[in-house]
């Protein structure tokens, strides 16, 4: 069928080439000669090889980041209180762990509850300091947790030099 078009149309089969079309291999005759790849091509091979090994000896040198879990134990004044790691921040003295309190959903026993969470950090030898929101009683049993009136209240709190710290969501 194209040897029939070509014939009719006269079509210059080195266009096609160019357009991304190929021809059938009995119209236009590949050459089987290759050509050796240029010196740059070589070179840009061997600096992606060379990169690949410096990662790969880079990653199977390195230790693992110790991970530390910093444990809320907090009592509360009826059971189903729940406390998420909301996130962390850190000073050149200080780690601040911001947890969250959830009230129970519907109906709960009226019995003092101690509830436990964590939050997984890489260890430091700062000092931490645990803060709390979402605190709807009156009385503390830990005088050692900060419980502010909001996320700005205590964002508002934090020195200048503070920076956020990434906590694994994963469950310690």
């Amino acid at each position: 069928m194209w040897r029939s078009l070509l014939r009719a149309y006269s079509i210059d089969v080195s266009q096609m080439c160019r357009s991304g079309f190929t021809p059938r291999s009995h119209l236009a005759k590949k050459s089987r000669c290759k050509t050796a790849p240029t010196s740059c091509q070589n070179s840009l091979t061997i600096l992606a090889f060379a990169s690949l090994i410096t990662c790969l000896t880079g990653c199977l040198n390195s230790e693992p980041m110790e991970k530390e879990v910093i444990t809320l134990r907090l009592d509360t004044p009826s059971a189903g209180w729940s406390a998420e790691p909301l996130e962390a921040w850190k000073t050149d003295e200080t780690i601040y762990c911001l947890f969250q309190l959830s009230p129970p959903d519907g109906m709960a026993a009226q019995v003092i509850t101690t509830i436990e969470s964590g939050m997984q950090l890489p260890r430091s030898e700062k000092a931490k300091k645990l803060v709390v929101l979402g605190k709807t009683w009156n009385w503390s049993s830990s005088d050692s947790i900060a419980f502010p009136e909001s996320r700005e209240g205590f964002l508002a709190s934090l020195p200048d030099d503070a920076s956020r710290i990434e906590i694994d969501q994963n469950e310690p």
